[in-house]
């Protein structure tokens, strides 16, 4: 827990076992439960373990009703039925285990957020909960596991011995069940690993904790024999190679923690190096980039290792490896890396189908780029200006009987940073094309005359944006 900072106020937290284990931030009402040793560092914890709790319920009362009707006989076909019986009785447990889970977590929520969350329900259902799948990839020790670890495992440290200069502080981005992140230890003198899934952080608290989990691996097409239906397997440190000794090694380096990767709860300039393995694709880059952005160090590196499968819906965001380069250049990130890695992901011995991925292994450094408090000193009147990265606005609006209110909300792609009543900013940034100088953009901004005062209204409104990273000077 060390370093984690609170979302909304960022200062540094606070460790607390009274009256719920929690960490909170000093001065304020946050506060973020520490759920057997996993914090739950959302900006709002109780809604989302609220809405945790009621889509598992959900999928888990779905999942036992369908294999409730597994025995029943296909066209009168019974040699089928112990298959069946065999899937019933593994579905049965593995819920079972998902139930556990999320069971220690209604204490954690009220019964009117619940309320909120059945009745204003966003989510889709789930279709699959693939923790099942990574705890027998990541902790069973099967060699076509073994392999595709050891094919990630030996690209990232091909990256991070020859283009990681600083070594302190790593962060793994969806780090599931802890694999990479234990596989990489030894690299690092402290990581971080966030996911957003809590069955994922409950069973890698187990797996850290030394336990045993017990679990059904649960095979529906693309087998060629019954007994391949269903195996049981058992999940474990100790299962890929890890002793005691190992484990309480890494305990003492990790901080695993649930939260989203939009609004991460560490500190600027904070880690070293920012691994996303299989998760870069997971959401438009452009939403990912700016906490890479501002969590990373000067010098800091960032590595990306995976396909570019792009799971969301928006067209335009669905990068190609070049354009999340271009991206990063942009941004003033420097290319250190690139290389493919050829490797079966989730190959099972009893199946007849897998995917082969061609992984895209990439690393950019984030380069020195100028302060921007001391170009800010170099702003005058005939200092041209453009934008230095991208930004974001909002407007909302609320009409009642008491009246109306309009707010206008910016967003600052390059830091990640919001500020709120905002629309002078705003209509001011619209104004800005890379070709007029303060001194234009004054006599333009509210149709003012040029005098000084409204120069140097502008002037002081540019040298914060500039500072901000908002906008950069062109030429003085």
């Amino acid at each position: 827990m060390k370093d984690l900072i609170c979302v909304h106020t960022k200062k540094t937290l606070e460790y607390i076992t009274q009256p719920l284990e929690q960490l909170i931030a000093p001065g304020s009402t946050y506060n973020y439960p520490v759920i057997d040793g996993i914090p739950v560092l959302l900006p709002n914890p109780s809604l989302f373990l609220a809405e945790t709790w009621y889509q598992y319920s959900k999928y888990v009362l779905k999942q036992e009703e369908a294999a409730g009707k597994y025995h029943n006989p296909y066209q009168g076909l019974a040699f089928r039925k112990n298959a069946a019986d065999a899937l019933k009785k593994g579905t049965l447990s593995n819920m079972g285990l998902i139930r556990h889970a999320i069971d220690g977590i209604e204490k954690y929520f009220s019964k009117k957020q619940l309320l909120n969350v059945a009745v204003n329900n966003k989510f889709q259902d789930l279709f699959q909960v693939k923790a099942f799948n990574y705890l027998k990839r990541d902790w069973c020790g099967f060699p076509e596991a073994e392999e595709q670890l050891s094919i990630i495992r030996n690209s990232l440290s091909a990256v991070i011995s020859e283009h990681c200069h600083d070594t302190q502080t790593a962060l793994v981005l969806g780090a599931g069940l802890g694999r990479i992140a234990w596989d990489i230890s030894d690299r690092f003198d402290h990581l971080y690993a966030t996911d957003l899934a809590f069955p994922m952080a409950s069973f890698y608290n187990g797996i850290a904790k030394g336990k045993q989990i017990n679990f059904a691996d649960l095979n529906f097409s693309q087998i060629r024999d019954n007994k391949h239906s269903t195996n049981s397997l058992t999940a474990s440190a100790a299962a890929v190679g890890y002793t005691e000794t190992d484990r309480a090694h890494i305990n003492d380096k990790i901080a695993y923690f649930l939260s989203d990767a939009t609004q991460l709860p560490l500190p600027d300039r904070s880690v070293s190096c920012i691994l996303s393995v299989y998760f870069t694709d997971v959401l438009p880059f452009p939403q990912l980039f700016p906490e890479i952005n501002r969590v990373l160090k000067k010098d800091g590196l960032f590595i990306h290792f995976g396909p570019l499968g792009n799971n969301f819906s928006q067209v335009q965001a669905m990068f190609t490896a070049e354009d999340i380069k271009a991206y990063l250049v942009k941004y003033d990130y420097e290319s250190v890396y690139e290389n493919t890695a050829g490797a079966w992901h989730m190959k099972t011995g009893e199946k007849m189908h897998a995917d082969h991925y061609a992984n895209w292994v990439y690393a950019a450094r984030k380069k020195e780029a100028a302060d921007p408090q001391i170009t800010a000193a170099y702003l005058n009147a005939d200092s041209v200006i453009s934008l230095h990265s991208n930004f974001r606005f909002t407007i909302t609006g609320e009409k009642s009987s008491a009246g109306e209110t309009i707010s206008h909300t910016l967003y600052n792609c390059y830091q990640g940073k919001e500020y709120k009543d905002a629309r002078q900013v705003i209509d001011f940034l619209f104004l800005v094309n890379g070709k007029r100088s303060v001194r234009q953009l004054a006599i333009e901004y509210g149709n003012q005359s040029g005098d000084n005062d409204s120069i140097q209204s502008v002037l002081t409104l540019t040298q914060f944006l500039v500072r901000e990273q908002i906008l950069t000077i062109v030429k003085t």
